[in-house]
């Protein structure tokens, strides 16, 4: 299963969000803190502390329009 972390407050988050829903991807959403020093789990994921971040299994995405675009790739596959 997919798993984004996001935030309510992040503009980008909700843009990739929407997108995601859109393409009916099932996905786990995590919310984020908004101080990065609370971010421990993001940070053990994905080696980073920015949002939003994709993470399939061993594969993580940081930028949101890779992010859409892998979505759109997964979304291909079902």
């Amino acid at each position: 299963m997919l798993i984004l972390y996001c935030a309510p407050w992040c503009p980008k988050c909700l843009w990739v969000e929407d997108n995601l829903r859109s393409l009916r991807i099932e996905f786990q959403y995590i919310r984020v803190e908004r101080e990065p020093k609370n971010r421990k789990n993001l940070f053990k994921d994905t080696g980073q502390k920015g949002i939003p971040a994709l993470v399939d299994g061993d594969k993580v995405f940081l930028d949101e329009w890779d992010i859409v675009k892998y979505a759109k790739e997964v979304a291909g596959r079902t």
